[in-house]
């Protein structure tokens, strides 16, 4: 009994480990936006909305959207320059760089969206028009979605990475997902396969169990009398 016991013990000791690594990794730092994104999402944020909008808020807009379009022209050569250093470095710490730049455009591009929103049309149509602004906002953001393209493609090969690191270190979940999809499968398969063979034995059965209604129950609906609806 004791032997026993201490085996058990030992084996959730040793299925711990890889609950506490996990622990230890969320109390890691999280990239987050710069300050200055975050500053700014909060002050659109304190805007009220378009049709309760004043002169001076109408500036404070066309403002906010000036800073915030020189903010992306700075970050979008932040963000390449730190693809660049992860790519001939490829660390932690300058993940964590690219990250952070990843969710700094991010959290810029939705305060532009934001502040087109609140702008006069006037503005809307300069910056999302066929004019000069236009086109230099459509090249902008055809930058921004190249740079999310390569960042897409590394983080996935990241993801990639951990998971095999995970499986090697524990396989029994990969190993247990892989036998309930294969036993969904063969069920399925069986199912394909003898689903006809089902429905042709259920309409037989069906069939033999019900017997046809007597001749005078079919022929008696045609002495009934209608029953006519009661006068309101």
């Amino acid at each position: 009994m004791i032997n026993k016991s201490f085996w058990i013990a030992a084996l959730t000791l040793c299925l711990s480990f890889p609950a506490f690594a996990r622990w230890d990794y969320q109390d890691d730092n999280h990239p987050v936006p710069s300050k200055d994104a975050q500053s700014l999402a909060s002050e659109i944020d304190a805007l009220p909305a378009q049709l309760f909008l004043t002169p001076q808020d109408h500036n404070k807009v066309r403002r906010l959207l000036s800073y915030t379009l020189d903010q992306q022209d700075r970050e979008i050569l932040s963000y390449d320059e730190a693809l660049a250093v992860f790519r001939d470095d490829v660390s932690d710490e300058h993940w964590f760089d690219v990250e952070t730049q990843y969710l700094t455009l991010n959290s810029l591009s939705h305060s532009k969206q934001r502040l087109l929103e609140l702008a006069t049309d006037k503005t809307f149509d300069q910056l999302t028009g066929f004019g000069p602004d236009g086109v230099t906002q459509f090249k902008q953001e055809w930058r921004i979605s190249t740079l999310n393209a390569e960042y897409f493609i590394f983080f996935q090969l990241r993801s990639l990475k951990t998971l095999l690191a995970e499986i090697f270190i524990s396989p029994v979940p990969v190993i247990w997902v892989g036998i309930k999809v294969f036993f969904i499968y063969c069920v399925l398969m069986w199912w394909l396969a003898n689903q006809k063979r089902l429905f042709e034995q259920l309409k037989s059965h069906v069939a033999a169990n019900v017997g046809k209604p007597p001749i005078w129950f079919d022929l008696s609906g045609i002495w009934d009398e209608p029953v006519l609806p009661s006068p309101g």
